[in-house]
């Protein structure tokens, strides 16, 4: 059923930028979103951006600024502006009828989130600092979920209320080609480029290091670009030519609305540290100088900033330290160790879809009729309920759904829905969530990326969960050159790590769309490499939450399958130790790959291989090749013109389309070579002997 969702989201472009995000997200998925903000000059600008949005402006003022002492005239203005925006707010929800508030913080959602509580709507809050800021913290025993960073202090935020979230990511907010971006902004190819942005906290300052070292910069051939934030410059370009004749250049301007072209066209970003601005630097992996602006409320800039050096994403430098910053800055465009060890390290932090999550949570709100209808007809979903409850599970926290799409979580892009989908965030939560299954009685299966998988049209009539909080994806060294790594990590994320640390061995991975898990329970393997070749000892629970341990060797593992894991969900492994080697020969061996998957696999939404090569020395895509059956559609799904033995997804297949064109090519390459080739995918939902037509004399 199509909500309306009421965000507040003005004040700063911090606030407003992921509300924009939500909004976005929620749109796209049917339902109806207005955004509350600000007169200030800078939500004005940036919602002029997104035309088809709906943006109501709150008489609404800040308190005032956290180092300077609040007037009575200031203090009286906050008052009276509140009490008009709480009259606003109050018509804009008689009006709008929102099934749910929104909030991410700042002045603008005080008003919103009173306004909501007054009228019984629910009320969610997001905190995008790594500290909680006033207005969450005063709102947060109002509220039915409070979103915050992975990590956080709680900080009087009610626990079975405290969701970890990262931060929604606007749709429009893509990396392009560097040279792309650069002809767009204007830069020359050559040269290295620092991208400075002032912000809307506390510009001043990094606005004059620009200014004060532009020369210097421009002097060792690097490109500098500016953005001094509203009314606090005036816009210019400066251009010097070098001694060997070519052209560095300094621009500075007062606003951007490209900020995409700007990140992908940087080598270096000096910036404070707001929470957007470092989700954006993290999802495009930008490497970063870092100024917590001094001032920010409860200095919440400077724990943002000091969480991404301790995950290896940045470096920090203090305000009193401005002095030195040129020294940092040279010494880092300098060093392609240092800024390829940033940019390894920001690939490793997965911040998921928060978008996505916050639009799930949102859509499980039901109103009064909704409510009598779910208590009438799903039983099953209540008792699973009732049991998290008694477990003392936050459902919020797992981000628990019913009848959840799985054809977008899956590479074929194809499928129902689950019954019950979960995702865990530690073990204990695992192991509930297996006993509360065993106890309905219903079946239980884990998602991975959701590659070698197809989901029929009907979904699956259970609990499907996946494995995505950063709890599941770390990567640990242990004694003796061994790697603890755990069952959410993505293969590539692996791969990239053993590269960055010079481990050979581990280069076959890099292309498999799979988690370490997902991995594990297929023995997936590509060039000649299996994973369970690196595995020493793997850690996995059962389905009814007992947690063991056994030795590679003893887990059954053969080709594409492994025996153990068949009823068991896998939770980290040890990895063997891997012999050093030159890191730039590990990347070649990547690299070439990465080339032949490009030119080998097909680019359209597919599986992976649908079928098992039949011996060694025989390939099922060359059975298929021989039949003269690749470009062979049914409805919506073709075998690929590139590579025989996938099935690709050609924009609105179903599973049955799938299902009919397998046992086509079955019946086609029986009637030529007697050869019956079987599924190598899964099907989750059902069982491929139910779905196979028995062949002809086999």
């Amino acid at each position: 059923m199509p909500k309306r969702v009421l965000i507040a989201c003005g004040g700063t472009g911090g606030h407003l930028a992921p509300g924009i995000a939500l909004a976005q997200k929620l749109t796209a998925r049917g339902h109806r979103c207005e955004l509350l903000i600000s007169s200030k000059q800078v939500d004005q600008r940036l919602s002029q951006k997104y035309p088809e949005l709906v943006f109501k402006v709150l008489p609404a003022v800040a308190l005032g600024k956290t180092h300077s002492k609040i007037s009575p005239v200031g203090l009286t203005k906050f008052a009276w502006s509140q009490l008009s925006s709480l009259w606003f707010c109050s018509k804009v929800l008689e009006n709008f009828r929102p099934h749910a508030v929104v909030g991410f913080g700042g002045f603008v959602t005080v008003s919103a989130g009173l306004s909501a509580k007054l009228r019984g709507i629910p009320l969610f809050l997001h905190e995008a600092n790594y500290k909680v800021g006033r207005t969450n913290r005063l709102l947060a025993p109002l509220a039915k979920t409070v979103w915050l960073p992975p990590g956080i202090e709680k900080h009087g935020i009610p626990a079975h209320k405290a969701v970890e979230l990262g931060l929604p990511f606007r749709t429009d907010m893509q990396r392009v080609s560097r040279e792309e971006a650069r002809r767009a902004l204007g830069i020359p190819l050559r040269g290295k480029l620092i991208i400075v942005l002032g912000g809307s906290q506390g510009g001043t300052n990094l606005n004059r290091w620009a200014e004060e070292n532009m020369e210097a910069v421009l002097e060792t051939g690097t490109h500098l670009y500016c953005v001094m934030g509203l009314g606090k410059g005036e816009a210019r370009v400066v251009e010097r030519q070098l001694p060997l004749g070519q052209i560095a250049k300094a621009v500075f301007l007062s606003f951007s609305d490209q900020m995409h072209l700007l990140y992908s066209a940087a080598d270096l970003f000096i910036s404070r540290a707001g929470a957007s601005t470092i989700a954006e630097l993290i999802q495009l992996k930008i490497p970063s100088i870092l100024v917590p602006y001094p001032y920010s409320a409860d200095n919440h800039q400077w724990a943002n900033a000091a969480n991404l050096e301790r995950q290896g994403g940045s470096i920090v430098v203090d305000e009193s330290n401005l002095d030195n910053l040129l020294n940092e800055v040279l010494y880092a465009l300098k060093s392609d160790s240092l800024l390829g060890g940033l940019y390894a390290n920001l690939s490793r932090i997965d911040r998921g879809d928060p978008a996505l999550a916050m639009a799930i949570a949102i859509e499980r709100v039901k109103s009064a009729k909704e409510t009598r209808i779910f208590n009438r007809g799903t039983d099953l979903e209540s008792r699973f309920g009732s049991l998290l409850a008694r477990a003392r599970i936050n459902p919020d926290a797992i981000r628990l759904a019913f009848n959840e799409p799985l054809g977008p979580k899956t590479t074929f892009g194809i499928g129902g829905p689950a019954r019950i989908w979960a995702e865990p965030t530690n073990i204990h939560e695992l192991s509930q969530l297996l006993k509360i299954a065993k106890k309905l009685n219903i079946p239980a299966f884990c998602l991975g990326r959701g590659s070698n998988l197809l989901v029929l049209d009907s979904g699956f009539d259970g609990l499907v969960f996946r494995l995505g909080h950063p709890n599941w994806q770390k990567v640990d060294f242990v004694e003796k050159g061994r790697v603890k790594a755990y069952a959410g990590v993505r293969l590539k994320a692996l791969c990239g790590e053993m590269a960055r640390m010079g481990m050979e061995g581990f280069e076959f991975m890099e292309g498999i769309p799979a988690t370490l898990g997902g991995a594990l329970r297929m023995n997936a393997g590509a060039f000649g490499g299996w994973i369970f070749d690196r595995v020493e000892k793997v850690c996995y629970m059962t389905l009814d939450g007992q947690i063991r341990q056994l030795p590679a060797t003893k887990m059954g593992a053969s080709y594409r399958s492994t025996a153990t894991l068949k009823n068991s969900i896998a939770l980290w492994a040890i990895l063997k130790p891997a012999q050093k080697g030159s890191t730039e020969d590990i990347r070649k061996t990547i690299d070439t790959y990465q080339g032949k998957r490009k030119t080998s696999q097909p680019r359209e939404p597919s599986a992976g291989c649908v079928f098992r090569n039949p011996s060694k020395d025989l390939a099922a895509g060359q059975l298929i090749d021989a039949a003269t059956l690749k470009g062979q559609r049914v409805g919506g799904a073709k075998i690929s013109e590139i590579h025989a033995n996938f099935i690709v997804n050609d924009g609105n297949a179903s599973a049955q389309d799938v299902i009919t064109l397998v046992n086509q090519v079955r019946q086609r390459v029986w009637a030529d070579k007697k050869i019956a080739l079987q599924p190598e995918i899964m099907l989750l939902g059902g069982n491929w002997n139910d779905y196979l037509i028995p062949l002809k004399d086999e």
